[in-house]
């Protein structure tokens, strides 16, 4: 038996950046995927690329109030009973990732979420990087952030959430989504010893030391609030 994986992308006048996550995708080796990609009317030209040219790859453009309603509209559309969030930038880390988790899957029937490592790269400096969900603190820390990239969440839990993100949040939005499955019981991770996503440096939550700042408050308020 195959999982049906669901890759979501969102994305805003990204387009070199999501023709990056989209190739990552195509070349994977395992084949029962859908990327759903949903866009915010762009104006770089992204609508202008031609999505019939990749397998499985469904293209949506509609207005959001931001990344994390963009990814509930995007939810919205998945039909695979694995899903992934993979925005423009993100790559998926080799050509065998998906494969290594439908495998994962498939021998822990129990499980609600699987877990893996996101490389934050500078590609600017490739000696500066981080190797995220990696070590003890993540194993052994009751309520640490795991990065959201390598969170792959089944579709009948996700659903659960009403909704998948809070989109009133700037950045802690996947925290908050965490803190809630904790919450109520519905946190069953299985955790795959590999590096599954890479993400570059610049993201909404590592911009900037404001940035910093403004996901810690946000984790506050929500270590506080649930």
């Amino acid at each position: 038996m195959q999982n049906k994986i669901t890759i979501i992308s969102v994305t805003l006048n990204a387009k070199s950046d999501l023709i990056k996550t989209i190739g990552s995708v195509q070349n994977q080796t395992y084949r029962n995927f859908e990327h759903i990609i949903k866009d915010a009317y762009s104006k770089d030209g992204t609508r202008e690329i031609n999505f019939s040219d990749f397998d499985n790859t469904f293209f949506y453009c509609n207005h959001d109030q931001g990344i994390y309603d963009g990814m509930n509209k995007a939810f919205r559309f998945a039909k695979g009973n694995l899903i992934m969030f993979l925005n423009a930038g993100d790559t998926l880390f080799d050509e065998n990732v998906l494969n290594l988790i439908n495998n994962k899957f498939l021998e822990n029937p129990l499980c609600s979420c699987l877990i893996g490592y996101t490389a934050q790269i500078n590609y600017q400096n490739l000696s500066n990087f981080k190797l995220l969900g990696y070590g003890w603190p993540y194993r052994k820390l009751p309520f640490v952030q795991f990065p959201h990239p390598s969170f792959i969440l089944r579709n009948d839990v996700a659903k659960k959430l009403q909704p998948l993100f809070d989109p009133f949040l700037s950045i802690a939005s996947d925290y908050k989504q965490q803190l809630i499955l904790r919450k109520r019981n519905l946190f069953k991770p299985v955790f795959l010893d590999s590096v599954i996503t890479i993400m570059p440096i610049g993201g909404k939550s590592t911009e900037s030391m404001t940035s910093y700042i403004m996901g810690f408050l946000e984790v506050c308020k929500l270590s506080f609030g649930l």
